[in-house]
């Protein structure tokens, strides 16, 4: 399982769909996609080769450490979930998108504005 932060590795504002061009941020955008480099290791080569169905899943989602908050974050795995592994062989590209709802209520849009995203991506392989 990895702890992911969104605000530490897009280097990007994340605003609510349709906010970008009213936003006061230069770099304002309505999504982030987030790349993970994923390979099936083991040490030997007794089974190298083999192949393996890798799934990764999302979990966690929190803004500024609320998980409640975590509702206006949308995190979908939009490239690898499924993916044919090979132990000990080509990394596969796990895909990650993430966009922000627009908060229903003032209060929750000064709790959610500037924060951090978290989410905890995890993954896994099963031989087939």
């Amino acid at each position: 399982t990895t702890r992911v932060e969104v605000s530490a590795e897009s280097g990007q504002h994340l605003v609510p769909a349709g906010r970008a061009d009213d936003s006061n941020e230069s770099d304002a955008v309505e999504f982030v996609v987030l790349e993970y480099k994923v390979y099936w290791k083991e040490d030997g080569d007794q089974a190298e080769g083999i192949l393996g169905k890798l799934t990764a899943a999302i979990d966690n989602i929190a803004i500024g450490g609320n998980e409640n908050l975590g509702s206006y974050a949308v995190v979908n795995i939009v490239a690898g979930n499924d993916a044919d592994i090979n132990l000990n062989g080509e990394e596969v590209i796990v895909k990650v998108e993430v966009k922000l709802l627009e908060p229903e209520t003032r209060d929750d849009y000064l709790a959610v504005a500037g924060k951090t995203i978290t989410f905890d991506i995890s993954f896994s392989v099963e031989v087939v």
